[in-house]
């Protein structure tokens, strides 16, 4: 990651970007999981429709038929197994590697500069970056392709729907769809904003614990134990109502 984001820096030195940087050092893995969401998405449409062929031949009683597409089916399945196995381990590592790769060049960074510039960005925001955004490269880069994949599984059952039942089934049935998805996305949004006005008071109460900790000779002289204890318990309540607020979202 240090390497790409060097490259990136001599090629757009005005404008470096860390995505970009990203890209270039795991490109590999991206378009390969990608690859494997789009035939998942392929062999879970495909399910269905084997289905549907299965019953209507169950219905006429052709055996031969029967038969034919059962093991369509349940090949359909263990391909489709295989394939989201393959697909969660390329993006579950991709993950991992993002989010090792991060903290590695924050520290590489952390042991380069001189400790008169740590004043503004202590010990404990590095620490915040670590734990709380660079973690989120876990949770994010499993899913990251079904962003994309949901719309082209949309496409497919539309066009499926539209063949079997009609168009006005289908009218109603995606426009629900559509709904909710818009739903989803409102709250997704309050979910943002609660998270950085969360991760807004966890700075504050980190920052707080810094300058305590550094500065604990003159606490303990003063006996300003207890007042910083009050202050720091204080700033945690309120962090903790936020996430509370978050949690009945």
């Amino acid at each position: 990651v240090r390497e790409r984001f060097g490259v990136e820096v001599e090629c757009h030195p005005s404008s470096p970007s860390l995505w970009r940087a990203l890209y270039a050092a795991f490109r590999r893995k991206l378009w390969l999981s990608g690859f494997f969401a789009l035939l998942e998405s392929v062999f879970r449409v495909a399910q269905a429709l084997l289905l549907k062929f299965f019953l209507q031949a169950m219905l006429v009683g052709d055996m031969a038929r029967c038969y034919s597409f059962a093991g369509a089916l349940v090949a359909a399945c263990f391909f489709q197994a295989a394939i989201h196995h393959q697909l969660f381990f390329l993006t579950m590592t991709g993950g991992w590697n993002i989010r090792i790769g991060l903290s590695g060049v924050l520290h590489w960074k952390l042991l380069r500069i001189q400790t008169s510039a740590l004043q503004a960005d202590t010990a404990m925001d590095c620490s915040n970056l670590v734990a709380n955004h660079v973690q989120r490269f876990d949770t994010f880069m499993p899913f990251m392709h079904f962003i994309w994949t949901a719309w082209i599984d949309l496409v497919m059952v539309t066009g499926l729907l539209v063949a079997f039942v009609g168009w006005t089934p289908t009218f109603v049935g995606i426009t629900c769809v559509l709904a909710c998805v818009i739903v989803m996305i409102q709250f997704a949004k309050r979910f943002a904003s609660r998270r950085a006005i969360t991760a807004a008071i966890t700075d504050e109460r980190l920052k707080s614990t810094s300058e305590i900790i550094a500065a604990i000779l003159s606490v303990k002289v003063y006996c300003w134990e207890d007042a910083f204890a009050e202050r720091i318990a204080a700033i945690r309540q309120r962090e903790h109502a936020s996430i509370f607020k978050r949690q009945l979202m």
